[in-house]
């Protein structure tokens, strides 16, 4: 009777173990799922800030040039001016 009222009492302990297991390894199969989820935002988080990044570097190149350009352009315009000024200065003297 000893070894029955034994056997009986491991057997509620190993289900009572099972079912606490079941219930950890459910839990744990949801966090990785979780933690799975988690990571593929990041990704796709982590793609679309690489993707603006590139797109505002791109932007920042052309905004660099157009103002070198606009820059040179003002250069240009500021000497050709100085030019006519001074013509314009021999000019009128000459005229005096």
């Amino acid at each position: 009777m000893l070894d029955a009222n034994k056997l009986k009492t491991d057997i509620e302990r190993i289900k009572k173990e099972i079912q606490e297991n079941s219930t950890k390894l459910n839990q744990t199969e949801t966090d990785l799922k979780n933690l799975q989820t988690e990571q593929q935002q990041k990704r796709q988080t982590k793609q679309k800030l690489e993707m603006e990044l590139r797109e505002n570097e791109t932007k920042t190149r052309l905004t660099m040039n157009e103002i070198s350009k606009l820059k040179n352009l003002k250069f240009s315009r500021d000497r050709e001016l100085f030019k006519m000024e001074t013509e314009y200065k021999n000019i009128s003297k000459k005229s005096l």
